[in-house]
């Protein structure tokens, strides 16, 4: 869902990425240097992954995952999320901000 902000000139994206465990996501997540409130942002998407069929851009930051906010996290707490969801097979869904 895309929300069109005409007073600030901006476009704000959300997208709630229900991830397939079974397949690589498709996406490569990295540090946001300089970023104080959100801790990884994704820096490339493969095309035909399920990153890219979902919607996901580069540019979007992880902004929660499974509902639970990411703010004052790091990159290390995110990645270990994914890990540990795709290795136990329990549900994820990441939460993405493209601002």
């Amino acid at each position: 869902m895309c929300i069109l902000l005409f007073f600030f000139f901006f476009v704000i994206c959300f997208i709630d990425f229900v991830v397939q465990l079974d397949q690589p996501l498709g996406m490569k997540i990295d540090h946001v240097e300089g970023h104080d409130t959100w801790p990884a942002e994704i820096t490339a998407v493969v095309p035909d992954s399920q990153a890219s069929k979902a919607g996901i851009v580069p540019g979007m930051y992880v902004v929660g995952m499974n509902g639970e906010s990411t703010e004052g996290k790091t990159l290390d707490d995110v990645v270990q999320g994914v890990i540990a969801a795709k290795t136990e097979q329990t549900p994820l869904t990441m939460n993405l901000q493209l601002n």
